[in-house]
């Protein structure tokens, strides 16, 4: 009896179902989340954004201070995706920075792109997190009632997610302007996957030099 209770299998299967439970209990917290900045994204309060305090860089002052072995190296940052947990590639960043490496060049998907792409502009490491940490919900979120209504009558096809990315997109015009991937001083690369033609791209300054940055955000 003792022995079927202390079973490696059977301990393993008790610790799948703890697993699982903090799973979806983080989804659970994470859809709520997205909900509520939905909402606000939506139909947001007078009193919200005037709560909010101005953002400000989490980074410290710092002097570069560069490393010997490191001054003709060629270095390059590649980042997953992961959404808004992917800013630890502004991170990543501020240490080249703090050692004065500039990256040869950068490679970022979904959700890293958000920060990749405005350090391959040449900003700042605490201006990059200084911006993103200065979003609101309706400037990333803008769901496309339409098509999630359309998703049934068209068993899926062409649906690209609940977000249309036209916020996104507008946002970092406002922070980046016209800038092309060709005028990156700091080139970034990212895959992207076609909805329309159903398959992978890579885009780039080589292939889509005059693809504008904002619009390669939202894409990725």
């Amino acid at each position: 009896m003792l022995g079927s209770v202390i079973d490696v299998f059977r301990l393993r299967q008790y610790f799948n179902v703890v697993t699982r439970a903090r799973e979806l209990a983080a989804g659970a917290i994470d859809d709520a989340s997205f909900v509520a900045d939905a909402r606000r994204a939506l139909l947001p309060l007078p009193f919200e954004d005037r709560s909010a305090p101005p953002p400000t860089s989490p980074f410290p002052h710092h002097r570069p201070r560069a490393l010997a072995g490191l001054v003709d190296r060629r270095i390059a940052i590649a980042a997953t995706g992961g959404s808004g947990a992917l800013a630890s590639v502004v991170g990543v960043a501020r240490a080249f920075e703090e050692r004065a490496i500039t990256p040869a060049a950068l490679s970022v998907c979904s959700g890293s792109s958000l920060f990749g792409f405005p350090i391959g502009s040449g900003m700042p490491a605490d201006e990059v997190a200084t911006f993103v940490l200065g979003l609101r919900p309706r400037d990333y979120i803008d769901v496309d009632v339409a098509g999630v209504l359309r998703v049934p009558l068209q068993a899926g096809r062409g649906f690209s997610g609940v977000l249309r990315g036209e916020a996104v997109e507008a946002a970092y015009r406002g922070l980046l302007g016209d800038m092309r991937l060709a005028d990156l001083p700091i080139p970034v690369y990212a895959p992207i996957w076609d909805v329309d033609h159903n398959r992978l791209r890579h885009i780039g300054p080589d292939t889509d030099p005059d693809l504008p940055v904002a619009r390669a955000v939202r894409m990725a």
